[in-house]
């Protein structure tokens, strides 16, 4: 695939998909905003619409990241013909780092630690979700950030 083939087939679609997720996220995050920060006790007397918000956010946290890593960063990597099938990921990220695709390999690191983290539930443990809704809403800036820097870099040389 060449790399116009790649930027009409793999990364405008990716962009896309991305600013989608990313607009369904600030919805449910504003309408989950008057529960941050959120302490155990919080946690405990949620109501049933506010998990439903709440669920709504840590959906789409997950799924704009995983559009972010798994379609538009290897749709970058590939229009600029800088894939190699035999790095690991983590090659990859420090590249798109070291290529200012993306603020910092490890901050992304971090970010997918979080969103795996807060995709569990503890029933017996309500300081332990209230914190990490707590990372998860505190954290949305900071992947909105790595999408808006890879969407510009895709603009700016593709």
């Amino acid at each position: 695939m060449n790399p116009r083939e790649t930027i009409a087939l793999k990364l405008t679609p990716a962009i896309r998909e991305c600013e989608r997720h990313l607009k369904r996220l600030h919805y449910a995050a504003t309408q989950s905003r008057k529960l941050f920060p959120m302490d155990a006790e919080a946690y405990k007397r949620l109501s049933d619409s506010e998990v439903a918000a709440l669920d709504q956010m840590l959906f789409r946290f997950g799924k704009l990241q995983d559009a972010i890593g798994l379609r538009l960063l290897p749709a970058i990597l590939l229009a600029g013909q800088e894939w190699r099938d035999d790095e690991t990921f983590l090659d990859k990220l420090n590249r798109l780092e070291k290529l200012s695709v993306i603020p910092s390999a490890s901050d992304w690191v971090a970010l997918r630690e979080l969103r795996n983290s807060a995709t569990h539930e503890y029933p017996d443990e309500p300081e332990v979700n209230a914190a990490n809704l707590n990372k998860i809403y505190d954290g949305i800036s900071k992947l909105e950030h790595n999408f808006n820097q890879a969407r510009q870099f895709a603009e700016d040389h593709f």
